[in-house]
């Protein structure tokens, strides 16, 4: 959570129950490169060799059961070969261009067992047109939602953003000493915005492709619940039509 969001009665009830060494404050926000990596950092303190499911909290899922079994499978790929990064990503109910789009490689021997597949691009929020081509074409809608050695991440991000990764290394060392939440202050005073799909899974589907794979999930209604129109989509998916309502 980020410090300002201590300010609101409902945030600390909801974490008054919560042991203590599971909530990491952010002195503020930062973008979503920090955001993700000041948990991890504590995370990696403790358990370095961890795999990591990573999960965005705006995001709608209908088939939960089914989505978290896509889940377990990139961890099964994970533990199988824990040098790389495998993404979960949807194929898209429609076009829409407000998403980030993954494009996989095409069929090919190099896809696992457990049916991931080498990332070709990724295109952010592209035109209609673009949109609707893509998913004719196969592209999938990239949920962000992620499972990655924890070891394994934290090496690529010092590969891609060393700026970054020398900034969290001062914290990590901090964490546990008397010196951990100033540490945390000073870093987030100097830290510039990162975002995390563009400044650190791009960079390592750019530079380290064979780093990153994109598991396909299918039959699955996801939405991105980033504006009112997407949350009303939702509802009005949620909610049957009554008899003669138009």
């Amino acid at each position: 959570v980020s410090r300002q969001h201590l300010l609101h009665t409902e945030v600390r009830r909801q974490l008054a129950n919560r042991p203590r060494e599971t909530v990491v404050v952010q002195p503020s926000n930062k973008e979503t490169a920090p955001g993700i990596l000041l948990p991890l950092a504590f995370i990696y303190k403790r358990c370095p060799e961890a795999i990591i499911a990573l999960f965005p909290s705006d995001h709608f899922i209908l088939e939960e059961e089914r989505f978290m079994n896509h889940v377990a499978t990139a961890i099964q790929a994970v533990k199988q070969d824990p040098c790389r990064i495998v993404l979960l990503a949807i194929a898209p109910h429609e076009p829409e261009p407000e998403y980030g789009y993954v494009v996989p490689c095409e069929e090919s021997g190099s896809h696992c067992r457990f049916g991931t597949r080498p990332v070709s691009a990724f295109i952010e929020k592209p035109r209609p047109e673009l949109a609707l081509e893509l998913g004719m074409a196969g592209a999938l809608w990239n949920t962000m939602t992620m499972v990655f050695k924890l070891h394994t991440l934290w090496q690529l991000v010092q590969r891609v953003h060393p700026t970054l990764y020398s900034n969290f290394c001062r914290i990590l060392e901090a964490i546990g000493t008397v010196e951990e939440q100033q540490t945390v202050n000073d870093v987030y005073e100097g830290l510039k915005p990162v975002n995390f799909s563009k400044e650190i899974t791009e960079k390592i589907a750019d530079r380290h492709p064979k780093s990153i794979s994109v598991l396909p999930v299918r039959e699955v209604f996801w939405s991105d619940l980033g504006s009112r129109e997407r949350v009303l989509r939702v509802l009005r998916r949620l909610t049957p039509r009554r008899a003669g309502e138009t």
